[in-house]
Formats: C-alpha cells, structure tokens, sequence
C-alpha cells in the first residue's frame, strides 16, 4: 500500500546538490553574523557535506525493493507479510463456495447442494398448544403434522449431491465421508447440511449414424465423438491455473475470491451452468458431436437408458441419479460417403479411458495456486558506514588518526570534535536501524514492545574509547536502547518502561490496512486508582498482535460455524467465537470468562427424536420458529469484568457488529450454577455431535445427544423441553417370591428426577425414585410378592414438565428360566457361532465355568448333567452351588473327561414362615461341552529296534474308546542323539547310553505312518509302516464332536505327551549295491589291485562299511563312511561326521585296497550306523563290487 503526499517540504534526500543547499540556508539563518564564511574549505561547511553525503547513502538505501528490506537479519520476507491467496481468499459465504469446496474432493466429479425442501423429521409448531390433550401449555414443537399446526422450514438446512468420478475408484461411502468432512470444516454459521448423498449412476446408451469428411481418420474421430458425448451427458467441473485466470483477463480479487481450493480456481459462472440433469436433449447432443472436427453429418441420434427403449427427442433422469455415458454399450456407426467405416473400438476405448483419467482429478502446483512472493536479499542496511571515515586526513578522525607528534592540545580538540560528531552519526546510525527493523515495524510475529531502534557505533577504527562514558560495551547499548525508544524519559539507569501507546498506534496503522478497527475492551471499565494504565495498554497490544498473526483465519472464518465432526479445542472454535475472544479481550481458561457461541439450527429435532411419537418436544417456544438464522452467545455474568454494566452493553455491541448480516443474535448471561450446567451440557452435546455425525455412535449415543441439547434449550430458554419418553429401560421381569426386581434407566437424563410407580399412577410405598446423571440409573422395587406392573414418570424440575415413559414393565413371580447364560473362558467349537448356547471345547479332564447373567437374588444355582445311573436322570457336576445376587455370577464344574451337556437348575427356597413350595426349574437352554482328548496316555513299543524296510507296532495304554489315534514319524537327526540323560530326554530300550531329546509339542515336520485306529478302552495297537530311518513316533489323538446346530460333526486333534523311539539297522546289499571304481579314472579290472584307491558309491548315509576277506576278523584298510546329504552344521554331531557336507553334493568317500584280490574272493562287508551303532553283516564276491548295478 503506498500513500502519496503532497507535502512541498519533504526533499528528495537522494538530491544531494538540494540537500547541500538547503543546508547552507539553514546555516545562514540560525548563524546570523556570526558566522560569515560558507566556503568549501571551512570546517563546518565540511561537516554539513558529510551530513548530507550520509543521508543520501540513507536515501538509497530506503530505496531498496521491499523484499530486500524486510530481509534483514536473514528474515524471511514472506513471514512478514501475507499472500494473496491467504489474504484475498476467505471461507465459504455463499452455496457456490461450498459447491466449490465439494467438487475439489478427490473423487468428485460434480457436486450440488440444495436448501432441504422437508426436514428430516418433519418438525410442526402448535402455536396455541393442543387443547384437547390437557397440556395447557403453547408453542409446543412436535413431530406430528396436523391441519393446525404450521410447519417449520428450518432455514439454512441443505442437502449435496455428488456426482462421483469412476476414474478414480473412489467408493460411495468414502466419497460421502470425504465430502462430510470438507463442507464441515467450512459450514457456515447458522448453517448445517441434512445429508451428503452420492447419486446413483443411470447408464446411458447412444445409437447414432454419423457422416464423416474426406480427411478425417475414423478411429480419431471416433474417439473425439464419444469423449464429447461423455462431456454432454455429465460434464466435469474445470479448473484453471492462476496463470491462466490472468490469461483469460480476470482480476486479482475475482481469483482469489471464494475458498482456497487444492487443484485451481473456478469459473463461477460456468459451475452456476451446469446444473443437475434431470432431463436430456437429443438436440443438445446433436449439436455437441457436430462441434467435433471431422464430423460432416450427424444422420441420425438416439438416447436410451438402458437400451431397451429409444428417444430422439427427450429422456428424463430419475431424481437421485446422474446420467452416465456408456460408449461401450452404445452404437455409434461412421460412414463416408454411405460406406460404413471399421473402427477400431478397443484402441479408442483405452484413448478415452486415459483422457477422462487424466482429467479426473490434479493437484495444482503451489505457484498455480498463489502469488509467490519474490525472494529477498538482505542489504545489510542496519550497517552504519560512520562519516568520520570521510573526513580529510587533517582533521585526525578515523582510522589514521592523529600524528604521533601531536600536542596534548590537538589530541582533546580531536576528542571534542568526535564528540560532537557523535551526535550526527547517532542519529544517522539510530535512522538505519529503524529501516533495518521495518519487518519488525510491519510485521506482527513476535510481542516485541519497540517501536524506534538505536544504531551501533561501536567501531573500533574511530578510536572512540576516550569519548565513551561508559566502558561496557552493551551497557552503552542498553542505554541508547532506553533513551531511543522513551527520549521523554532522559537519562535513567534502569531506563523507561516501553511506550505502549506508541505500540498501539502502529498497531492501528497495521489494522487500519485490513480494515479493522480494534477497540479497547478495558476501555469501558472503570479507572480505579490502582489501576496500571500500562498494564492495559500492553494486553491491548498484545491482543491487536495475535489480531494480526491470525488474521488470516480470523478473516476468512469470521462467518463459518465450528466442525462438529473434530474433538473440541479452542482452535476449532468458530470464526466468530475467536473473533469476540481476541476483541473482548477474554481468556478462556478463566471460568469467569468462559463464553460459548450455539447456532440454534443445531438444536433442532432429529431422526431419533421420531421415537416420541405424537408427544411434544417443547413447549413455550421462542417465536414462530427457534431455530433458524439465530445464534445465542451464552456469558458469564457473576464475577470480573463480566459482571460491569458497560462492559455488557460493549459485548453486546460488539456481536452486532462482528455477526454475519442474515443472523440474529441473542446474549445470554447466566450465573455460575447455570454456567456450570451450561458447560457440561454443552461438552457432552459437542462430543456427542461428533460421534453420530461420523456414525460411530449408537443408540446411546443419540440418546446422549438429544438430552444434552434439551438441557442447552431450556439454559438459552428457546423454550422448556419435555422429558424423553423413549428412554430404554431394562428390568427383571421375573423375581423369586419376596424378592425385590431392578428397573434400570439407560442413559438417564442429567437432572430429571425419575419416579417409580403403581400401574395406575399412584406413588409406592416407601416411594422409589432419582435423579438422572446422563448414564444408567438403577431404581429398585419393594419386596415382590405377586406378579405386579409399573410405570416411571420422568419430571423435568426446572419447569416442571413430566410424563411417563413407554415402556410398562411387568414384573413377574417365579424362576426366570430366559436368564442368558453361557460357558465362559473355553474356545469356541465353531469359530463363527458365537450365541450364548454356543458348543464350548475344553481340554481333557479341565474345568469349565458357566456364566449366568442378571441371576435372581435369593436363588441358587447349580450344574447338573445328564446321568442314566443318577435319580433324575441328571447327576451334580458344580463344584458347589452360588447364590444369585441380581448380577453375573460363575458356576465352576468338576473335572470333565467327556463331552456332555450342561443344565443351569436354578433353586428357590424359603423360610417356614413364607409358607411357599420349594421351586425348582431348568434355565432354558442346555450348553453343550466338548472334551479334547487324553494327551496323558502312555505309549510303548514290543520292538525298539527293526529291520530295514521292517514293519512295527506302537502300543496306546488305555484308549479312550471316544477318539481316535494314529502314529505319525519323522526321521530323527543326529543331533538329536543323546549320551548322557535329562528330564525330558526319551529313553531306547536296550541302549543304556542313548538317548533322544524330547520333541516340542506339538511335533512339526511329522508325517503320518500308518493308518487311524478307533480307540477300545484298552490297549490300542497301532501300525507303522515299513521304516528305513531311525524315528522319532508320536501319536495324534482325534476325537469327532457332534455338533448340537446339526450338520457334519467338528473333529479336535491333539498329540499324545509322550512320544517313542525306533531304531533301523542299516540296510544289506539288497537295498544299497555298493560299487567301486578307480580314483584315477582307469578301467576297473576284474580283481582289485594292492594299493590302489578306489571310489566307493551306493553306499548307506550315516553308515559306516568295514571290509574284511570272508571268514577274517580282521579289517581291510579304514571303513568308509556315508555322510547324510544337506545335514548342515546345526546337524552334525561331535566326534560322528569327519567332513562338513554343505548344499554341493560329496564326493564318494576313498578306499585304499591293501591286497590283491581276484573276481571270485569274497568280502564280509559290517555296515554299522555311526550313532546308534547297529549294524548289518552280509557278504558280497568282488566281482559284484566291480560290476555295473
């Protein structure tokens, strides 16, 4: 902003020719007589040119582009000023700014808000009351229409409609929640918006004949035809870029006017255009393909929706959808010249997809966006050059200084004269620091109080030590701070306090330039004479500072509502509400302070409210209508500045001035009870606001809200409300004979006193009641002796307005057979059959607990089962009875090895005196319990050690004849061969110094090895199929639950505790032909030759070979031995495996023949595994060694 002047005495101080002259003038008239010579060589005249050559540097330097200057100190200049996209941009005010708004959501593709014709609910004034009820009362609000009553229009309730974009795969429902929490976060005040809907697609069809020109390529213009079709039959909101806004000639305010949006700015006029469909014009379309180049002719068009019937005139849009083009169904035929055209349909299918991708949604780059401001350069211009540095080198100053030769007389006339030019150079130092500080001048980011800054002068060349007073450097510093900023003060040790009025007018310059005009809200208080002026001047200022900082905010939100959909903060207040915190000068966490805002559009009925059926909601309501374009500002009136007549009469001013114009606005000032009320009224309602805007509350939560808002009614008085009669209510509805039942009130209302009584009306007797705390209220009856109804009436005691609630309850005498119960802490049989009476598993001879919910006092419980042998039929499986006391009580069972059902017998005794029959009676269902099997059962094996390829058996001690079992191995590892026992350690029959580590349960890597065998009661033999490796045997018990819904029955399996080992010997030549052959390569002869190594394949992993001549005790060189393939270090055993295998396969290990032997001699081959030490003896002539296998 730049103010012209039209002031003849301010010079042009870059002029120093003028600057000189005008001087000289002054000179002359204040020296008089005095002082006669003005020539060039006179020191005073030398003295005005430095001046005014200083100056000049100043000049220059105030002439620096503004991003320069606020740059000093390495600032950001941005930081100092706002941008015009923050500045010129505002929250939405009109319907077009919240259409703007939705359409900017990813996902969107057109978007319309409109006024709701009819609230939902419906809402009805019965300005007179309703006579014949009985209720005396007026202007009751309801639900029910009637012929007199009138209807209110709930102005400012809006509906949006989103038209949604394919491309993006964006869901309905994300889309609505996305849209919701866009127009939330910018509802205007007084404004609110009934649903956010996404309109449901109407799959359009085209057929069409269509002329084409001589040059024009089929299949372009095939896809220039269906992309124009596509734009008619719904087209996309266009965004553009602020280069282009300039392009097209718009003003600066005209783009940024309206809500910042995240892919560009928006056409006002042309979003107003494209209204909803509800019908198309075949004419309309006609006219868009002819505007495709190449198109020559359109011959013939038709619209279908659906494709079963054809319009070539008009086709209606059902309300609640949007047409949509699908060019894949439709048919559109090019011809040139009567000759149809081949097009290809997929290649221009997948061009259209990519066109309308692309167009679907961008997010614009920030310089599309804004005005980027440009960047600054710091000048350094708070850097005093001092003019001393340009006198000529005579007079002593600067750097040079004085001859060493000079008198004591020339040395103090050089300090006078640095003296005296100190004073300029303060000044001309004081002038560029202010201009340093312009960003602290203009800006408002910090709460500094000064306004004038002093320059430094501390430079070292000058020689300036003996003129300074003070030695310290910041001391002087400090000192010149204090005399610049309060010269009035003089010279003060402890300086001025800062002058915040001066602050405050700067302030009002910086205000005056957004057009704000900030009062003193302190101003309309009474001066008492302890009053600290300075005080209040400094919080003024201090309030016009977080003014300025926020302004962007403060401006733009000065019209929109708070976002329900947010937890409450202070940050998420309303516009307004932050507005008349900052110019009110009130502090919010002062409780005598403490303001809210409530627009009474939010106050008004609900869906949920329809549960009252025909019953009023109010009555005495304000006005014809409460609710719309009104807002209340509910003040605290008992303590502090609140409670000052003028400081009143100032609030209320300043709401007039700061609301929106189509608003009304009322102040309300309660006292500190109704505060408090007020407050926890108004938390309750808020939190309950968000939960059901975004769905996340259920039934109690609705309740919640709708008490927490008639409690708001009646603080701001819009009218009395009448107590909710659909309050849900859960009571006992059988009790034992002389027990007492429980009637409990879900989400009570806060306040309402709630009173129990007979069915006809009348008090009981001792009467029962209470009051209502916003959460469940439990009302007990007398003693029960007879079955017996009730009913609750609820009062409202502020106006004392009651009725009774809806639901009768109807108690009766007797044993409550429905009570829920269930067996609690086991796992499910059925993972998804979660019900009460759901099949419960537990493991083999555990405890199983039952759970019975709301039991009856006085009446014992106990679990029983069914028992051919026991009287009955049933037998006791409860450890011991409980004693129900209105809540959930636990019956714990004995030991369970079976499956069997569980019944819930529930006992009432009583004294003699009561004279009344024992009852006894079943809770109603039985729950069927299923037992794993006996993983404790013992395993042996009648042969530890086999053959290999062998067969055995595995022996289950004591079978249980309800399961089944079946062996599974896996081959065990060498590592897992033990030489010294542990407790877990599984012994080998016959091996006194073997063992093998116990597996962990259950057992991976296990593989089934023969076949299941139903168990019998007693021993079970189970057999094993042939084995060829030492194994680790483990057993897997099954049993086969019926299953109590029906169907197929539910198998549980578990693995036995103990496990067995069996042993292999190694296998003969049968199963492992050992071959050898030459380590050098050559032929193998008939015989084996004496000292001649020789490969030996074929042979047995993990085995040993001894090679002796038949009938010979004595070994033929060293046994070669086998080792297991990809056995890996973690494998290996100590003092076992000589040769570490890795993932490359071994070579065949070496043996070196120590004598000749022919074809027909025999060798005694002892195959021996090397853990175990078993071993297999066969013998094999050598020319069977040496042949091929």
């Amino acid at each position: 902003m730049s103010v012209a002047t039209q002031n003849p005495a301010v010079q042009d101080l870059s002029d120093y020719a003028s600057l000189l002259r005008q001087g000289m003038l002054q000179l002359q008239a204040l020296a008089g007589p005095g002082w006669t010579d003005f020539n060039a060589q006179d020191p005073g005249i030398t003295i005005l040119e430095q001046c005014c050559y200083a100056l000049t540097e100043l000049a220059y330097r105030c002439d620096f582009p503004l991003p320069d200057l606020l740059s000093s100190g390495g600032k950001n200049p941005a930081d100092q000023l706002y941008g015009a996209a923050s500045i010129l941009g505002s929250r939405p005010v009109t319907l077009t700014d919240l259409r703007k708004l939705a359409v900017d959501v990813r996902g969107v593709r057109n978007a319309w808000i409109e006024p709701a014709a009819v609230p939902d609910p419906p809402v009805y004034l019965a300005a007179d009351g309703i006579p014949a009820s009985g209720d005396p009362h007026k202007g009751m609000v309801l639900l029910r229409a009637d012929p007199a009553f009138s209807v209110l229009p709930m102005k400012g309730l809006f509906r949006v409609w989103i038209e949604a974009s394919n491309e993006l795969g964006v869901t309905a429902g994300e889309l609505a929640r996305n849209v919701g929490a866009r127009l939330h976060a910018a509802r205007p005040l007084g404004m609110d918006f009934a649903s956010v809907d996404v309109l449901k697609p109407r799959s359009i069809q085209v057929n069409a004949t269509i002329e084409i020109g001589a040059e024009a390529t089929p299949d372009d213009v095939y896809a220039a035809i269906v992309l124009a079709i596509a734009a008619q039959t719904s087209p996309r909101v266009r965004f553009r870029s602020l280069a282009q806004c300039v392009a097209a000639g718009w003003q600066i305010d005209e783009i940024f006017a309206g809500p910042p949006l995240q892919q560009g700015f928006v056409d006002t006029a042309e979003l107003a255009a494209l209204e909803r469909r509800r019908a198309l014009r075949v004419s309309d379309f006609v006219q868009a393909v002819m505007r495709v180049e190449g198109v020559a002719l359109v011959k013939q068009l038709a619209l279908s929706a659906g494709g079963a019937v054809w319009q070539d005139w008009w086709l209606d849009i059902d309300d609640g959808e949007v047409p949509q083009f699908d060019w894949n169904t439709s048919n559109i035929v090019l011809q040139r010249q009567q000759l149809t055209l081949s097009v290809d349909r997929a290649a221009a299918g997948e061009r259209v997809t990519q066109v309308l991708a692309a167009g679907a949604y961008r997010q614009a780059q920030p310089e599309e966006l804004d005005i980027l401001p440009a960047p600054g350069r710091d000048r350094q211009v708070g850097n005093y050059y001092s003019i001393q540095h340009h006198f000529p080198e005579n007079y002593g100053l600067g750097e040079r200084g004085l001859p060493p030769e000079a008198n004591d007389l020339r040395r103090a006339q050089l300090r006078q004269l640095q003296a005296y030019l100190l004073l300029f150079d303060q000044l001309l130092a004081n002038q560029h620091a202010q201009l340093a500080h312009l960003g602290d001048l203009l800006g408002f980011a910090g709460n500094a109080p000064q306004t004038y800054f002093a320059g430094d002068m501390d430079d070292a060349s000058l020689g300036l030590d003996p003129v300074w007073r003070r030695a310290d450097r910041g001391e002087r510093a400090a000192r010149l701070a204090r005399i610049v900023e309060a010269p009035a003060a003089g010279d003060m040790e402890l300086g001025a306090a800062p002058d915040w009025a001066r602050k405050n007018r700067l302030l009002d310059h910086l205000l005056a330039r957004f057009a704000e005009q900030f009062v003193n809200p302190d101003g309309v208080l009474p001066l008492s004479a302890n009053s600290d002026q300075q005080a209040r001047l400094r919080d003024l200022a201090l309030a016009k500072q977080a003014w300025l900082r926020n302004y962007p905010a403060l401006g733009s939100a000065r019209g929109s509502g708070r976002d329900l959909t947010r937890a409450p903060a202070p940050a998420e207040d309303a516009g307004l509400e932050q507005r008349l915190r900052i110019k009110l000068g009130l502090v919010p966490e002062n409780p005598e302070q403490r303001f809210f805002l409530i627009e009474h559009l939010l106050l008004r009925p609900v869906a949920a409210d329809s549960a009252q059926g025909a019953l009023p909601l109010l009555a005495e309501a304000r006005g014809a209508d409460p609710y719309s374009l009104q807002i209340s500002l509910v003040m605290p009136t008992w303590a502090g500045r609140c409670a000052v007549p003028a400081f009143k009469q100032f609030v209320e001013q300043t709401l007039r001035e700061e609301i929106p114009a189509h608003l009304f606005a009322y102040v309300v000032w309660l006292n500190q009870a109704d505060m408090a009320q007020f407050a926890d009224a108004h938390q309750t309602w808020l939190d309950s606001q968000r939960q059901v805007r975004l769905a996340q509350g259920g039934a109690a939560e609705w309740l919640r809200q709708r008490d927490a808002r008639d409690r708001l009614i009646d603080l701001l008085k819009l009218g009395h409300s009448y107590p909710l009669a659909d309050l849900p209510v859960e009571y006992t509805k059988v009790v034992a004979w002389g027990q007492s039942g429980r009637v409990t009130l879900m989400v009570a209302q806060t306040g309402v006193a709630y009173q129990l009584l007979a069915k006809n009306g009348s008090p009981l007797t001792p009467p029962v009641n209470g009051i209502g705390q916003g959460s469940d209220l439990l009302l007990t009856t007398p003693r029960i002796t007879g079955d017996v109804d009730f009913v609750v009436r609820a009062t409202r005691p502020s106006s004392g307005y009651s009725r009774n609630l809806y639901t009768k309850i109807q108690i009766r005498v007797g044993l409550d057979t429905s009570l829920i119960h269930f067996i609690s802490g086991a796992d499910l049989l059925v993972a998804d059959d979660t019900a009460p009476d759901a099949a419960r598993i537990i493991d083999f001879a555990a405890q199983a607990e039952v759970s019975v919910e709301a039991s009856q006092a006085g009446v014992d419980y106990r679990l029983l089962t069914p028992d051919s042998q026991a009287a009955g039929g049933y037998r006791t499986i409860s450890v011991a009875d409980v004693r129900g006391n209105a809540a959930t009580i636990q019956l714990q069972t004995q030991q369970v090895p079976e499956d069997c059902m569980l019944r819930v017998r529930a006992t009432k005794t009583f004294d003699a005196g009561d004279n009344q029959p024992t009852m006894i009676d079943a809770l109603i269902p039985d729950l069927p319990l299923k037992v794993r099997a006996n993983p404790g059962l013992a395993v042996s094996l009648p042969k530890s050690v086999v053959d290999y390829k062998a067969a055995a058996t595995l022996v289950v001690k004591s079978s249980q004849a309800s399961a089944s079992y079946q062996v599974w191995a896996r081959d065990i590892g060498d590592s897992e061969f033990l030489r010294s026992a542990s407790a877990t350690a599984i012994p080998i029959a016959g091996f006194n110094s073997l063992w093998v580590s116990a597996p962990p349960l259950p057992t991976p890597d296990v593989a089934a090895a023969g076949a299941a065998a139903a168990g019998t009661g007693n021993n079970l033999s189970l057999p094993i199929a042939a084995l060829k490796e030492d194994s680790l045997l483990v057993v897997r018990a099954s049993k086969s639950h019926a299953n109590p819904r029906g169907g197929a029955p539910v198998g549980s399996t578990i693995q036995l505790a103990s496990a067995a080992v069996i042993l292999v010997r190694p296998g003969t030549a049968a199963d492992f032909p050992l071959r050898f052959s030459r380590r050098d390569g050559s032929g193998v002869g008939p015989g084996l030759a004496k000292n001649t190594a020789y490969l030996v394949a074929n042979g047995q992993p993990g085995v040993y070979y001894h090679f002796r001549l038949a009938g010979s005790d004595q070994d033929l060189g060293l046994p070669v031995y086998f080792h297991k393939p990809e056995k890996g270090i973690g494998g290996l055993a100590v003092e076992i495996d000589f040769a570490l295998a890795g993932q490359m396969p071994s070579p065949p290990p070496e043996w070196d023949c120590p004598v000749d032997l022919a074809a027909t001699d025999k060798l005694s081959i002892r195959a021996v595994k090397a853990q175990t030490g078993l071993e297999t003896l066969f013998e094999l002539a050598v020319s069977a060694l040496v042949g091929a296998v």
